[in-house]
């Protein structure tokens, strides 16, 4: 069996759980939350050219670019509704997607 990369997980046992019958009553919540996924991906994903002004939200770290930005401060642009919806919908880095070392980082 192939192993797939650990941020796609969780999206897989949503389509899981829509066969598994101990389930049944989260069935719509599992659809909704596919769709979710989904169009993230479909309209977030197409921010690769935005570049987060690094500077303006971590002035201790204004020397780098916004692919090396740390998960927590990743986790902290994405959970304030403040920030343009730019900051929150840019991808996160593939290592934060692959190998995520907080809790705050499991989705």
């Amino acid at each position: 069996m192939k192993r797939l990369p650990r941020c796609r997980a969780p999206y897989d046992r949503l389509w899981e759980a829509l066969d598994d019958p101990r389930l049944a009553s989260l069935v719509h919540a599992a659809r909704a939350e596919i769709l979710r996924v989904q169009n993230y991906y479909l309209s977030g994903s197409r921010l690769d050219a935005y570049d987060i002004p690094v500077a303006t939200y971590f002035p201790d770290s204004a020397a780098l670019k916004d692919s090396q930005l740390k998960e927590d401060e990743l986790v902290t642009l994405l959970a304030n509704p403040k920030h343009p919806w730019q900051v929150r919908m840019k991808p996160p880095t593939s290592s934060v997607c692959v190998a995520p070392k907080t809790p705050a980082t499991h989705w």
